[in-house]
């Protein structure tokens, strides 16, 4: 039987009632039913591929048209760069339908429109009679002659997407069902956005997080329970020689060309925990070349949503150049304690070779000091004895006649130290080894500044590294 309904208005501070004229409406029959699943049914199917979230709006607006049997369909799209809607309209009531057409952007505040207030509120929002509703503007569907209109909003959570709403050129009222309709199909829109969004974000991370692994000049493997390679970088093929599909499906073991370092490693893996820190070990790789390249190793264990399943990723930083350096450093420092151990013999001492940063003689003792930035790894020897230094300004090369002499308090292969009246004038120095005719001038940059006591006097003990040589 024919019933009048009572009009519910969606503000931000939510529903709220209000009296209106009575317009008859009618309880759902089979015909708006079918109409309502036929609707949903297609938008489901839209929803499967993605696309683009415009059209999905538009066709989501027109459905719900189409099955209200409502003249005039509006899609409200978020458009977060303007931060407004954009609005189109499609006029459903011809036999053929036209295309959605731009209506230009509107306000997002809750006044601007009952697509922006829908939006605001994040609930449906009704207007029976839209020239007399002074919740809001609504200059696009105003202009279409539209009397009674509903809109429901596109959201989920804090994300916004805009709002899809229908309009009738005639007095209607919106029964239960359709209202329960309407927001079935906003909230199947809201979810397919929202996906679309999500899965385009998750593509993004992973076109970025594989450009960060086409640069990494590292090995970096993804490992199954079992320790076999499921993926490997591009900087695997560089460091051994290997395609990453030679490697994908063995373990990781077989790289190893030493049995006890496989058994080193086994170890440490045994350890990995999903929340513990990366674990880390070293152990040489063998090439496709039949080469050796010593790496450092660093294990991780990720945790994944199956308890019984789970991943290792492997990084290894190759360190074939860090060797030879250091090899290269320790056959300096031999040649460079020799010479100074000869230039010492020339001038009728012989030094006394000491570990540590400050000789046992040395009348040096330190205070302490916030300026002392001391990062020496190699021992030093005692060298007690006068040389000639000069600063280098502005770089330029100092001449013969500005040298002076002080007192060396050590010396090593990489650097040597000497004590000052007064603060270095200069980061940089040129100091002459040795006794002439037999000379050699070393560039040597400061290293650290140490306030220290000699004869009750605050003196400065400077320290400094080779980084060069210069010619006179």
């Amino acid at each position: 039987m024919p019933h009048a309904t009572e009009t519910l208005q969606a503000d931000s501070g939510g529903l709220e009632a209000r009296e209106a004229t009575p317009v008859l409406s009618s309880a759902p029959d089979d015909r708006d039913t079918a109409g309502h699943w036929r609707a949903v049914e297609t938008l489901g199917r839209r929803a499967a591929h993605p696309g683009n979230p415009g059209r999905l709006i538009d066709d989501a607006a027109a459905l719900l048209a189409e099955a209200l049997d409502m003249p005039l369909a509006l899609s409200a799209e978020w458009d977060p760069e303007a931060e407004s809607l954009q609005v189109r309209l499609r006029n459903c009531g011809n036999s053929s339908p036209e295309p959605p057409r731009n209506c230009g952007h509107t306000r997002p505040e809750p006044n601007g429109s009952l697509a922006a207030h829908a939006l605001a509120s994040g609930r449906l929002a009704v207007a029976e009679d839209l020239g007399r509703d002074s919740r809001f503007a609504e200059p696009v569907l105003r202009r279409q002659g539209a009397v009674s209109a509903m809109a429901v909003p596109l959201r989920l959570g804090d994300a916004r997407f805009g709002a899809l709403a229908v309009a009738d050129r005639q007095p209607r009222s919106f029964a239960g069902h359709e209202r329960a309709f309407a927001n079935t199909l906003g909230h199947l829109a809201a979810v397919t956005l929202a996906r679309w969004r999500a899965e385009q974000q998750l593509d993004e991370h992973r076109r970025l997080a594989e450009g960060v692994l086409e640069t990494l000049d590292a090995i970096v493997f993804t490992l199954d329970a079992d320790w076999r390679i499921l993926e490997a970088n591009p900087a695997c093929r560089r460091i051994t020689g290997y395609e990453p599909d030679q490697l994908r499906g063995r373990r990781l073991w077989d790289l190893f060309p030493a049995p006890e370092e496989a058994e080193v490693l086994q170890g440490v893996l045994a350890d990995l925990d999903p929340e513990s820190l990366p674990l880390g070990s070293e152990a040489a790789v063998q090439t496709a070349s039949g080469g050796r390249r010593p790496i450092a190793w660093s294990f991780r264990k990720l945790a994944l949503a199956e308890d019984d399943d789970h991943r290792f990723i492997a990084t290894g930083a190759d360190l074939t150049e860090q060797r030879a350096a250091e090899a290269r450093a320790e056959r300096a420092e031999a040649a460079a304690s020799a010479h100074a151990e000869g230039a010492a013999a020339g001038a009728g001492h012989a030094p006394e070779a000491r570990p540590g940063d400050v000789p046992a003689e040395s009348p040096f003792s330190p205070m302490p000091s916030p300026i002392h930035i001391d990062r020496r790894v190699k021992p030093r020897r005692s060298y007690p004895y006068a040389q000639r230094i000069a600063p280098i300004v502005d770089g330029t090369r100092p001449g013969l006649d500005e040298f002076v002499e002080v007192r060396c308090n050590d010396i090593a292969a990489g650097g040597f130290s000497f004590v000052s009246d007064g603060p270095p004038v200069s980061d940089t120095y040129v100091v002459a080894l040795g006794c002439p005719p037999k000379v050699t001038y070393l560039v040597a940059q400061i290293a650290h500044v140490t306030r220290v006591q000699q004869d009750g006097q605050r003196r400065f003990l400077i320290g400094c590294n080779y980084i060069g040589r210069a010619t006179y």
